[in-house]
């Protein structure tokens, strides 16, 4: 006996159409996207202030310059606050730390004594000690430092393929570390924790956010480099007791990076060591470099856009009065397999060239 079914209930007819439902529910997410960046943006925006430094930080001591590092007690008022970008990096690194000593700990390392913070007072000193992984053979207590990188800032390191770098030994490791800015401020910061703190050794791990891997960089204890270190400490304080800065560095490259400079600190780089060239018809063409710069910079923003916008549009596209012509050429490529591509690599030198006005930065 055939079964009865319940007539089915007909849906109402929707008083929209679907485009228009589609367009709603973008406006919509669009909406939403846009308050999501508002709201992580704000919560960041809060910490935008200068904060009072009163003694020198381990953290630092990477900066070749003395006389930064006593600017920023004696003139910390005259600083600008770290814009956004800076403290959504601060975050960045902050959620990084915490989330490889929680791997850590659910795989079973002891972590001991975790974001600790100490001050010497003997050296206005102080710092924050991630903390120390026990070693499971020996007891012994292994200062662990752990800094998040997106593959950029240090690209010596993280450059390297899991093959290269299980080549590599830890005096390489260091030596490629600190061939970059940020690698070298954290050499010298795990040096001084060594010092202060009677270890004999320490452990770098690199979060890699570009590949999703931990990097470590075993530092042995340099006593004479940490030493120097210390003296150098000593050596700002007794600055700043007498109210007396050290020398200026001189190095244009360095000096123009600085938080102080032109607000407290005052280096004649116009010229520095640099060579002179008095060429006319040179510096006529860097004038009008920054004459026609904004214009370029516009032209070649709007001819990235007009190409996305045509280059599916077919060979022969007229927009008003103009005709684009698309044309697919062939050209030969170099094709090599992803599990090959290390044996292909290797770190060359080059040169990047820029130059602005010495008047341009305030």
């Amino acid at each position: 006996m055939p079964i009865e079914m319940a007539p089915r209930e007909q849906k109402a007819k929707p008083d929209r159409t679907v485009d228009e439902l589609i367009e709603d529910h973008t406006h919509a997410a669009d909406a939403l996207g846009h308050r999501i960046v508002t709201t992580f943006d704000d919560a960041l925006k809060d910490k935008i202030r200068v904060q009072p430094q009163m003694h020198l930080r381990a953290s630092s001591f990477g900066h070749p310059c003395d006389r930064k590092l006593y600017h920023d007690i004696v003139d910390w008022k005259k600083v600008m606050p770290f814009g956004l970008q800076a403290h959504r990096n601060f975050e960045r690194g902050n959620y990084g730390e915490r989330y490889v000593i929680g791997k850590l700990r659910e795989f079973g390392f002891i972590v001991v004594g975790e974001q600790r913070d100490w001050y010497d007072e003997s050296l206005n000193l102080s710092g924050r000690i991630e903390g120390h992984i026990v070693e499971s053979i020996s007891g012994a207590e292994i200062l662990v430092e752990i800094k998040s990188s997106a593959g950029y800032f240090l690209k010596k390191i993280t450059g390297l393929s899991d093959e290269e770098l299980a080549q590599t030994s830890h005096s390489e490791r260091i030596a490629r570390l600190r061939e970059t800015v940020y690698g070298e401020n954290y050499y010298v910061q795990v040096q001084i924790y060594l010092y202060l703190f009677n270890k004999y050794a320490a452990m770098l791990l690199i979060h890699d956010l570009g590949l999703g891997r931990v990097v470590p960089i075993t530092i042995p204890f340099d006593w004479e480099f940490a030493h120097s270190m210390i003296d150098r400490a000593e050596r700002i304080n007794c600055a700043i007791a007498l109210k007396v800065p050290p020398p200026y560095i001189e190095k244009a490259s360095v000096c123009k990076q600085c938080r102080h400079f032109k607000r407290s600190c005052f280096p004649s780089i116009t010229s520095g060591n640099a060579k002179i060239l008095t060429d006319p018809e040179l510096h006529q063409k860097m004038v009008r470099h920054a004459e026609v710069k904004p214009a370029a910079q516009e032209a070649s923003k709007l001819e990235r856009e007009i190409k996305a916008d045509v280059r599916d549009a077919g060979e022969l596209v007229a927009v008003g009065d103009f005709l684009v012509t698309n044309t697919t050429r062939q050209r030969k490529s170099v094709v090599i397999p992803p599990e090959r591509k290390s044996e292909f690599t290797q770190l060359v030198d080059y040169v990047t060239t820029k130059w602005e006005r010495s008047n341009d930065r305030t």
